[in-house]
């Protein structure tokens, strides 16, 4: 067997090594940060819209000449809403990840036929890349249907999926930095990154924070650094991706980097950072103890899902009546706390996903620095 495919097969099923306690719980925080953080985006406020904003892309929406009567979209939201709540409690785990990215993307390609664009293609993707591993094999319904053979199932490996995600990730960062690349950042007398900053100013409106304070600073060279510091740190997102560590690195400058983005430009691709928790050492989610077992396991009825199903139902009624445009679209814990203090819930969620990376990176640093070398270890698995 040559270098190459030695390299090929460390790579796909040895780099990106996880156990299958480590996918579980990564799975429901993936899923909890969905519902309770981001939100779970939902089309039925389309319904009201004129028929001369509707211009699909090339996807489902094109075989529609007119945007779907309401009936139509609140059955796409309830598919999309019980498929990730499956998910949520691993209830046939494998088919509800390719139902949740199969149905965001017929539910996005409505969405986005009205012209207004997110960049959160990884976190659509990322069920359907895991949906060939065993993330529903510990925490779950699934798991509790096994038996015996669930705490079995966690002694388990996986590595492909998770290199797939990988690659979904590094590809994607490689493409905005080529796109960036190849139109004209890297000019020397057209700062971009100011541009952008005055568009999103007065033409977005996008005035919180340092946007003000960055406007006004006239340094020329130092915009034409942040220019080609973005190009460079999202290419080399492409070689990070052999290397699991060096990626660990990638993705904790991407988290300050995307700070610097919301500070200044008022941007946070928030469902990236539950894209990112994949790629952290094992040891900072899988906490083990009586407590976090009890709460991971609450997971494995279905009973439970059941009534959780009905109540993010009437959840969904609720929002709909409430008024908020925000809330209606993405209608998250973090959005419903902005409804009710009069703030944007898109800074709410902002804060509450600064918050929660804050922990991580604190767990994270406690881990690597450690007073044993078999800490450090087992955080490379």
């Amino acid at each position: 067997m040559s270098w190459l495919s030695k390299r090929f097969d460390h790579l796909l099923f040895e780099e990106y090594r996880v156990s299958v306690h480590f996918l579980g719980v990564f799975r429901i925080l993936f899923c909890l940060g969905i519902l309770l953080v981001t939100g779970l985006r939902n089309s039925a406020w389309m319904s009201g819209s004129s028929n001369y904003l509707f211009i699909p892309p090339f996807s489902v929406a094109i075989f529609f000449d007119h945007i779907p009567s309401l009936p139509w979209l609140v059955g796409l939201d309830a598919l999309t809403w019980i498929s990730i709540l499956c998910l949520l409690f691993g209830f046939k785990t494998a088919y509800a990840s390719v139902a949740t990215s199969i149905l965001l993307i017929v539910q996005g390609s409505f969405l986005y036929s009205l012209g207004k664009v997110d960049h959160d293609i990884l976190y659509v993707l990322l069920p359907l890349a895991l949906a060939g591993s065993k993330w529903g094999a510990a925490y779950s319904i699934d798991a509790s249907l096994a038996g015996s053979g669930d705490k079995t199932h966690r002694q388990e490996y996986q590595s492909w999926p998770v290199a797939i995600v990988s690659l979904l990730l590094c590809f994607g960062m490689f493409t905005s930095g080529f796109q960036k690349l190849t139109g004209g950042w890297l000019m020397l007398d057209s700062p971009a990154v100011h541009a952008h900053l005055v568009k999103n100013f007065f033409v977005g409106r996008r005035t919180d924070f340092l946007a003000e304070t960055s406007l006004y600073l006239n340094n020329a060279t130092l915009w034409e650094i942040g220019d080609w510091v973005t190009v460079f740190f999202e290419l080399g997102f492409l070689i990070a991706f052999f290397h699991r560590r060096l990626l660990r690195f990638f993705l904790l400058a991407a988290v300050f980097f995307h700070l610097a983005n919301f500070l200044m430009l008022n941007i946070l691709y928030e469902t990236n950072f539950l894209v990112y928790l994949l790629f952290v050492p094992a040891t900072v989610l899988t906490c083990k103890g009586p407590i976090t077992e009890r709460l991971l396991s609450w997971f494995g009825s279905k009973i439970r899902l059941v009534v959780t199903v009905l109540v993010m139902g009437l959840w969904y009624i609720l929002v709909q009546y409430i008024g908020d445009t925000e809330l209606r679209a993405f209608p998250s814990l973090t959005n419903f706390v902005g409804y009710l203090t009069d703030h944007s819930g898109r800074y709410v969620t902002a804060y509450t996903v600064i918050a929660l990376t804050t922990f991580v990176l604190a767990r994270v640093t406690g881990k690597a620095i450690g007073p044993t070398s078999d800490t450090l270890r087992q955080a490379t698995t």
